[in-house]
């Protein structure tokens, strides 16, 4: 089982397209432990809502120290440490777990869009992702409009992430970078 820890403040959109975006894309059974800093647009309620671990703080306390709440608390052997802000890969846990057994190692992370296999095609990916923000940034950071982004992005919502993913996962199947 997977401890999966997260620190919020406030945004109550990405909050909601990533759990949403968790749920679906996360293969084993997990625990959500949610670090909220203070955040006053429901976003600790909702959390709480979808049956996630909330610690409730009364100031917005550093990323470090979030996790380190976060650890405290965890109950599985599996760690994993997410931003709000992502939209993980169907499966994503599966694979972090086999590389880190196959490799031997204790500690993984994915290696997501801001680091493509060239310079050349992160800087065209961050460039499309710059666009698209930028273009619809006005109407706001509600979960339609950022759900929007990312169909934008990356073409329709679940096909176009899902086949973006295993173009990815294909392309990099067992690679470490150390």
């Amino acid at each position: 089982m997977l401890s999966i820890i997260c620190a919020v403040h406030n945004q109550l959109g990405m909050n909601r397209l990533f759990w949403r975006h968790l749920v679906a894309a996360t293969r084993a059974p997990f625990e959500l432990i949610v670090i909220d800093n203070a955040s006053t647009d429901g976003s600790a309620d909702f959390f709480e809502s979808v049956g996630a671990q909330v610690v409730r703080n009364a100031q917005n306390h550093s990323y470090p120290f979030s996790q380190n709440q976060g650890l405290a608390r965890a109950k599985h052997e599996w760690l994993g440490f997410l931003n709000n802000d992502i939209v993980v890969a169907p499966g994503w846990d599966t694979l972090l777990t086999q590389a880190a057994l196959t490799h031997g190692l204790d500690v993984v992370t994915p290696c997501g869009v801001e680091r493509l296999q060239t310079p050349a095609a992160t800087r065209r990916l961050k460039r499309r992702w710059h666009a698209v923000r930028n273009a619809l940034s006005p109407w706001g950071h509600t979960e339609a409009n950022l759900e929007r982004m990312h169909r934008w992005m990356y073409g329709n919502t679940l096909g176009g992430w899902a086949a973006f993913c295993q173009r990815r996962q294909r392309d990099f199947a067992g690679q470490v970078l150390q």
